[in-house]
């Protein structure tokens, strides 16, 4: 038998064991976290694309609102929309080129509707 060392008996073969085992759940940690991260990722530039999509419908409604009241809220719901945009922009880091210039002529589009329904801009953020 091995020679105990404090309270726990020294085995190498055993340290050598649970050594193969961090390493093996080591990468199945990695294999699962590189997972999740994609599934974030995508489900942003989902969210990001959603909230475009959103945006855009409430510049029309409030284009086509007879209601005054109506159509400031709508205008206020567009906004919010392209504020928070504005705010998740970081997403747009994995998009694929193509995908992230065609997101950039939407979010220019949006922009322009938004200034023909009076809403004011600093300068307009474009994802990079």
């Amino acid at each position: 038998m091995a020679k105990p060392i404090g309270p726990v008996p020294h085995r190498p073969s055993l340290l050598n064991g649970w050594k193969e085992i961090a390493a093996y759940l080591d990468g199945q940690l990695t294999s699962k976290f590189k997972t999740s991260k994609a599934q974030a990722t995508q489900a942003g530039h989902d969210f990001l694309w959603l909230e475009l999509a959103t945006g855009r419908s409430f510049v029309k409604l409030a284009l086509t609102a007879v209601n005054d009241g109506a159509a400031a809220r709508r205008r206020k719901v567009a906004r919010m929309a392209y504020d928070s945009i504005e705010r998740h922009l970081p997403f747009t880091n994995g998009l694929p080129p193509p995908e992230l210039d065609e997101f950039n002529a939407e979010l220019r589009e949006f922009k322009f509707q938004l200034q023909e329904l009076d809403q004011m801009f600093s300068d307009l953020p474009l994802a990079v």
